[in-house]
């Protein structure tokens, strides 16, 4: 919206607290509708993790996650390299804007950990994540952020139907990410394509008007179990 939240903490990369509050809603609202899932990127570590975490419990019916950063200081510090820091450039620039404007809060000013020099001093996602990121969301430090909101380690408490799918040339990606067999439950589809970079997934089409594969594949996965009565 462009608007600060009223709280000085935001969201993180493990905060499943506000996927089961709207899922709970929405379950209050549509009772009778099943709940489907798709989250791009950070928010697909969130909803591997919010899938683990629930187990059978969760709300959601079938989930995809995609481009997601399995594991999140293996992802941080290839973010440093390369090409790589493009990315990180332009995304650490929206995180900086977003903190100087709650440091220029007159209420929120003496809850934020650092001040506006020092915010204007973070160039990577480890140096943000540990003096923003890990402070303001009761981490003690990045690694402890990094560690416990990892999506990877959840892969294998999953037991609602969930995909996952990943591309090997992804800059924000390296091998730490691929998960193994063994790392993954049984409701757990996993597709490692060699490529699609972040959230692309183009399978052909002509210049400047590409046929993407991820929507369809998405759709398909999601819908896989309404038979053609429209029977869940």
């Amino acid at each position: 919206s462009g608007e600060l939240n009223r709280l000085v903490r935001g969201y993180h990369s493990g905060d499943t607290q506000d996927i089961q509050q709207t899922l709970i809603q929405l379950k209050q609202r549509y009772p009778d509708s099943p709940l489907l899932a798709v989250g791009y990127s950070l928010g697909g570590n969130v909803l591997v993790k919010y899938q683990g975490e629930l187990q059978q419990k969760s709300l959601l019916e079938r989930a995809v996650a995609v481009s997601a950063p399995l594991h999140l200081a293996a992802c941080a510090k290839r973010l440093e390299k390369g090409f790589s820091k493009v990315y990180q450039s332009y995304l650490i620039k929206q995180l900086q804007e977003k903190m100087l404007g709650k440091v220029a809060t007159p209420a929120l000013q003496p809850l934020m950990p650092i001040g506006k020099a020092e915010i204007e001093q973070l160039t990577t996602f480890y140096a943000f994540d540990d003096k923003i990121t890990a402070p303001l969301h009761g981490f003690n430090d990045v690694d402890d952020y990094y560690h416990r909101a990892s999506g990877m380690p959840y892969l294998s408490q999953i037991q609602k139907p969930t995909l996952v799918i990943h591309a090997k040339d992804d800059p924000f990606m390296t091998h730490a990410v691929i998960p193994t067999d063994e790392q993954l439950a049984e409701q757990v589809e996993y597709e490692l394509h060699d490529n699609g970079g972040h959230v692309g997934f183009i399978e052909g089409g002509s210049p400047w008007r590409p046929r993407y594969y991820i929507e369809k594949r998405i759709l398909s996965f999601l819908t896989s179990h309404i038979d053609k009565s429209g029977n869940h």
